[in-house]
């Protein structure tokens, strides 16, 4: 049986910044292999390879999305085209859960999929997140740009910033 989900937030990368540095950097890539390959110093089959190396990461780039999915029993976490399924996170597992506000440059490295001394995180813009602390890992940070309904969905399951005491 299907559980009906009580939270969902699709993000995908959209900043006008991104996109132009990714933009400019295969425009610029494209003119150079061009002129090479109109100069004789390249072959067509490197013209093509490269060509299609760019077209492949400009795929990846548009094809990136995060999903995050509150049930009633867990958290979801489904990052395309990283993740193949659903990554999920019963509540019985996490210790503690928090909305934070955090740095992703300085803490995580950066946006997408990243790992840290500070644990892993799977985010796509701004500098907000769900922290998920857990007894036998590094903690989970996933980004969100819905902070407020997130809270509130979480609260509503009296979860959020509750310690799940664990008895040994």
């Amino acid at each position: 049986m299907k559980v009906k989900p009580l939270f969902i937030e699709k993000q995908r990368f959209t900043q006008w910044w991104l996109w132009a540095i990714i933009c400019i950097g295969l425009l610029i890539g494209s003119y150079s292999i061009y002129m090479q390959y109109h100069n004789g110093a390249i072959s067509k089959n490197i013209f093509f390879l490269y060509n299609l190396f760019e077209a492949s990461i400009l795929l990846l780039f548009v094809s990136l999305r995060l999903q995050t999915t509150v049930t009633k029993n867990e958290i979801q976490v489904f990052y395309f085209p990283f993740h193949w399924k659903k990554r999920k996170y019963p509540f019985s597992t996490i210790k503690k859960m928090e909305i934070i506000t955090y740095s992703p440059i300085r803490d995580y490295g950066g946006w997408g999929v990243r790992l840290s001394l500070n644990g892993k995180a799977f985010n796509v813009r701004g500098d907000k997140g769900l922290k998920l602390y857990f007894d036998y890992r590094k903690p989970l940070l996933i980004g969100t740009q819905k902070p407020e309904e997130l809270q509130k969905c979480l609260e509503q399951l009296n979860l959020l910033a509750q310690t799940h005491e664990k008895t040994n």
